[in-house]
């Protein structure tokens, strides 16, 4: 079953048209994006790209001389991250691994610090890390089967 929004027309469900590609990424029109504050963009930005496997669709640097002052990440799509130089403000940032949430446990491993992979309860896998700013990124996974079929029972019963 999956839910309905009332008077919301249909050319505005579904996937937003690709508007074409910018330095190897998607162009599309963003439903939402993450912005950071960060001392030093530049640095953060090498921390997400080597630990987390995002890129740098592109970063702002009028001053050659100077660091960028403002960077735009993608992991994924829908997967996007600004910065800009500030202050920190740490927040939580909950983004789909599906697929390769064991992969990204290693590659974070090489680099940096996490809290393992967890399965608790009704809770799909995840893993949680938190960026030199503090702050918590938390990766989630597809349930297994196994998991599924519980969380199905639950509603199946009388």
């Amino acid at each position: 079953m999956h839910p309905t929004l009332p008077d919301v027309p249909q050319e505005f469900m579904g996937e937003p048209e690709q508007l074409g590609q910018f330095n190897q990424f998607d162009l599309y029109p963003m439903p939402s994006y993450i912005q950071l504050a960060t001392p030093n963009p530049e640095q953060l930005a090498n921390w997400f790209v080597k630990t987390l496997g995002f890129g740098i669709m592109f970063a702002n640097q009028p001053d050659p001389k100077a660091p960028p002052m403002l960077v735009h990440l993608r992991r994924r799509k829908y997967q996007d991250i600004l910065l800009v130089p500030g202050e920190p403000h740490p927040t939580t940032i909950i983004y789909d691994a599906s697929g390769e949430l064991n992969a990204l446990a290693q590659r974070i491993e090489k680099h940096w610090q996490h809290s393992g992979i967890t399965t608790e309860g009704m809770a799909p896998p995840m893993l949680e890390v938190i960026d030199p700013d503090g702050n918590r990124f938390t990766f989630f996974d597809k349930p297994s089967e196994e998991a599924q079929q519980r969380f199905q029972n639950l509603f199946d019963q009388p």
